[in-house]
């Protein structure tokens, strides 16, 4: 194990902006409420602006839209979320993606983010997944293929093939 991630098997408790990364590391939970308190007008006024000016699927619910191509949106709904990450983990899991689900905060967040979706949805409810080709590789998809509102069907076909 590298020094990276001994923290992590040390932990025997969920972290929140801990004081340090040694074994007896405890949170400061007192330092979160003022963190997300100081940006809540901007994610206030930031999903205004989703729910107002992003009518189209792909610019408002993620920042790979602007992979590789010419500006086309400042925020999209994963930013936020990604923000959120950082402010209430600061450090300790909810920073980290293969930790975060650990946190018990990260899934109010989730149900956040959900829930903004399905606001946005009402206001918009005609956009659906505008069909885009991959901008890099990942486990499923190769670079270029074509994303579209059957992609997670199929992902999910691939994954009963390999009995998952």
């Amino acid at each position: 194990m590298t020094d990276n991630y001994v923290q992590w098997a040390s932990w025997n408790t969920t972290l929140r902006a801990p004081n340090s990364g040694g074994i007896n590391a405890y949170s400061l939970d007192e330092t979160i409420g003022p963190i997300l308190d100081n940006s809540r007008i901007s994610f206030r006024d930031r999903l205004y602006n989703l729910f107002t000016f992003y009518g189209n699927y792909s610019e408002f619910s993620t920042e790979s839209y602007t992979f590789g191509t010419a500006f086309k949106n400042a925020d999209s709904l994963e930013s936020i979320h990604d923000v959120i990450h950082g402010a209430t983990g600061s450090g300790g899991h909810m920073t980290y993606l293969d930790y975060s689900a650990y946190d018990p905060i990260f899934w109010l967040h989730h149900m956040m983010v959900d829930r903004a979706f399905a606001l946005w949805q009402a206001v918009n409810p005609n956009s659906y997944v505008v069909p885009t080709s991959a901008f890099q590789d990942s486990y499923t998809i190769p670079h270029g293929q074509i994303l579209d509102g059957d992609t997670r069907r199929s992902l999910v076909a691939v994954l009963i093939a390999c009995d998952y």
